[in-house]
């Protein structure tokens, strides 16, 4: 386990503290390490290189917390996959997990990267918003080859209404008590969804889960 720091500041201390807190807490101590970088979000996607996943604070506008700017080089320059998370943190992780299914190819990769979470999970159900997809297999096909690796999946579908699809995926997952959702990574297109809005920042920006991400 690494933890990183985008460039020494008066937030350092107190990150540093928190870090080997936690590491020590959960039996990591001897493996933990910390370090920062003058260079900030260009060295982040070399590092992660080398690690599972990339755990992240989720975004917050207008805030000096985590950007979205960390959040996208950690997805597309470090080849792993990411845990967003919120600022809190959560009663529950990995019980109940809700997979975003839009038939794309960069929420394939996710669940192939999530597979020894999917296995852990007490419920899983592969959600479809329709009219919100792109051509590729069915979220009951997932499902059913989510059931034959022995993963307790099932699917439902729903329709979008009159609002963005990432909105009814969170209300989806509120309603089913999910404590992890899995989703592709900017499916329409990083520079769209900037101009335009889309699915994938809409939840990165609201989510109260934790969101795992692939591209």
């Amino acid at each position: 386990m690494q933890g990183s720091l985008g460039g020494p500041g008066a937030g350092a201390p107190g990150a540093r503290r928190r870090f080997d807190a936690f590491a020590e807490a959960v039996g990591l101590g001897d493996r933990a390490v910390w370090s920062e970088s003058e260079t900030g979000l260009d060295n982040l996607g070399n590092h992660a290189r080398v690690y599972d996943v990339v755990v992240v604070g989720r975004p917050v506008k207008g805030s000096s917390g985590p950007s979205l700017g960390t959040l996208e080089t950690a997805l597309f320059d470090s080849g792993q996959a990411i845990l967003a998370v919120p600022s809190g943190p959560p009663a529950a992780f990995g019980s109940n997990i809700l997979i975003a299914w839009n038939g794309s190819s960069e929420t394939a990769r996710t669940i192939r990267a999530a597979l020894d979470l999917l296995r852990l999970a007490e419920q899983v159900t592969v959600l479809t918003v329709t009219g919100m997809t792109v051509p590729g297999p069915t979220g009951e096909a997932v499902a059913r080859q989510l059931r034959r690796e022995g993963i307790d999946a099932g699917s439902l579908v729903v329709e979008a209404g009159l609002g963005e699809s990432g909105h009814k995926t969170l209300e989806v997952a509120a309603e089913r008590g999910a404590d992890l959702l899995l989703k592709g990574g900017y499916t329409r297109g990083r520079l769209r969804q900037a101009l335009f809005g889309g699915p994938t920042n809409y939840i990165l920006f609201n989510a109260e889960l934790p969101v795992f991400m692939a591209h």
